[in-house]
C-alpha cells in the first residue's frame, strides 16, 4: 500500500473537529434559544390580537424574558468560539462570526423588546 499523503499529525485534526464539534453544538444551541424567543414574543403577539388570558400573556413574556439573554449567551460564547477555530486554523471564518453576531444582535433587540412589554403590561415588575 502506499500512502503518501496521510497526515502524520493526529492530534491537531483531532483537536480541530473536536473545536468544530464544540462550535456547531454552540451555534445550535444559541440558534434554539433566539427562535424560541422569537416564538414566545410571537405568540405574545397573537394572544393579544385573540385575547389571551393576561396570566398567560404574563408567562409568555416571562419565558421570553429567560430566553433571550441564554440566547445573548450562548451567542458570546459562539463568538469565542469561532475566534478560537480562527486562531487554530490560522484563517478568518468571516461567515460563523457574522452568524453570532447577527443572533446576539437579534436577542438583544428582543431582550429589550420584551422588558419594554413587561414595563407596560405590569408596572411593578
Amino acid at each position: 500500500m502506499l500512502i503518501r499523503n496521510a497526515p502524520t499529525n493526529y492530534t491537531q485534526s483531532e483537536s480541530n473537529d473536536l473545536l468544530s464539534l464544540y462550535v456547531a453544538g454552540l451555534s445550535a444551541v444559541a440558534l434554539f434559544f433566539w427562535l424560541l424567543t422569537l416564538l414566545l414574543i410571537g405568540l405574545y403577539a397573537l394572544g393579544n390580537f385573540q385575547s389571551f388570558l393576561d396570566e398567560t400573556l404574563l408567562s409568555l413574556l416571562r419565558g421570553a424574558r429567560i430566553t433571550a439573554p441564554l440566547s445573548m449567551l450562548f451567542a458570546l460564547w459562539f463568538q469565542v468560539g469561532v475566534l478560537a477555530r480562527a486562531v487554530v486554523r490560522r484563517r478568518g471564518l468571516v461567515s460563523g462570526s457574522l452568524v453570532a453576531v447577527f443572533i446576539g444582535a437579534g436577542s438583544a433587540m428582543a431582550a429589550l423588546i420584551v422588558s419594554f412589554l413587561l414595563i407596560l403590561f405590569l408596572p411593578g415588575v
